[in-house]
């Protein structure tokens, strides 16, 4: 065989896997005289008495050596023009003869944020002040992998139009949370989450001010009294709700945490006596992990209510993965850090067995 063309050799290798199937799928009778004398090679009629000697000079071949019989109505597109029969198997030739037509790559379904392509929302009635870069700032970006951002959502155009929550207009948008087919932002300065889906902003949730201990009564915007609740974190627990950390102004015990519901955004549980909570997080059991800035503690909350400190200087955010906490912690320092002695007190991230 080795004389053979390529094409040949491909083509007589398929129809010795067509007859071997075709033995195997019909009864014992149906396969009697099944063998025949291999096909002989095509040669010029010029050299047909000089190249092969007449049939009749061919020794014959036994049965039991015989190439098998072609597959009916399967034949190779390169090596036959025998038509196929209705029904037969397409895939009798190897590879290397028989290509399939090439498709184009189908884009998957799924979504996430550093892929999808929306368009810009309106831009809102009451436009932001002239004193701020409405380039950059209060805006949603969104960006292919290393690719030039662009601006999907307004966040701050919308507060300046809407003010959720009655005490003058401010923002600062400050944390995200992508969830399936939506995105919740916390805006810090506008004590409330907006959620982002299908191009759209709306109020997703608005936060109470704290009106008890050193909050009590305390003057604020717009006639309304006690500390901002300024969220400053999101995080999703199993069960899909949402929580909030609560920074407050810093002073003791004005810090909360927040437990909404996943779909309405209603409040369904409050954690306080906490203070400047800057990060929030959850893990698989649904202990609640709350990180307090200047009181240097990340606090663990459990299911039960139980509450652990662990020391963390300056802990900023917070993220769970399988049986590890990772902290920022010296959130608040420069590159060079705070100038302690004997103390690297550089920013740096912390792993924390839970």
């Amino acid at each position: 065989m080795a004389d053979q063309p390529l094409e040949r050799q491909h083509c007589r290798r398929a129809r010795r896997a067509n007859g071997r199937r075709d033995r195997a799928e019909q009864p014992a009778a149906d396969r009697r005289h099944r063998h025949r004398q291999p096909a002989r090679r095509r040669v010029p009629a010029t050299a047909a008495t000089s190249a092969s000697p007449p049939p009749a000079a061919r020794p014959p071949t036994s049965p039991a050596s015989a190439t098998p019989a072609r597959s009916a109505g399967c034949r190779c597109r390169r090596c036959s023009t025998t038509p196929r029969r209705s029904g037969s198997s397409p895939a009798c030739c190897p590879g290397p003869i028989r290509r399939a037509a090439r498709r184009p790559a189908r884009r998957p379904s799924g979504h996430s944020v550093l892929d999808i392509r929306i368009a810009l929302v309106d831009v809102p009635r009451v436009a932001v002040p002239d004193s701020i870069d409405k380039s950059t700032y209060g805006k949603l970006l969104e960006s292919r992998w290393l690719g030039k951002p662009k601006v999907v959502a307004d966040i701050s155009g919308f507060e300046y139009a809407h003010d959720p929550d009655g005490q003058l207009a401010e923002s600062n948008p400050y944390s995200l949370l992508a969830l399936p087919g939506r995105m919740l932002i916390a805006d810090a300065a506008g004590n409330d989450i907006l959620q982002w889906r299908n191009g759209q902003l709306s109020v997703f949730s608005v936060l109470p001010n704290t009106v008890s201990g050193y909050c009590a009564g305390l003057p604020n915007d717009n006639g309304t009294v006690g500390c901002d609740p300024v969220p400053t974190g999101l995080a999703v627990d199993r069960d899909g709700s949402i929580y909030v950390s609560g920074l407050g102004n810093f002073s003791p015990s004005s810090g909360r945490v927040f437990k909404l519901d996943g779909r309405t955004g209603q409040i369904l549980q409050t954690w306080d006596g906490l203070t400047g909570v800057a990060g929030i997080a959850v893990d698989r059991h649904g202990s609640v992990y709350a990180s307090q800035l200047f009181a240097n503690t990340v606090t663990r909350i459990d299911r039960d209510g139980t509450r652990t400190n662990i020391p963390v200087p300056f802990p900023g955010g917070l993220a769970v993965a399988g049986d590890s906490l990772y902290v920022s912690a010296y959130s608040t320092s420069p590159e060079s850090g705070l100038g302690l002695p004997d103390v690297d007190s550089s920013g740096q991230v912390w792993r924390i067995r839970i």
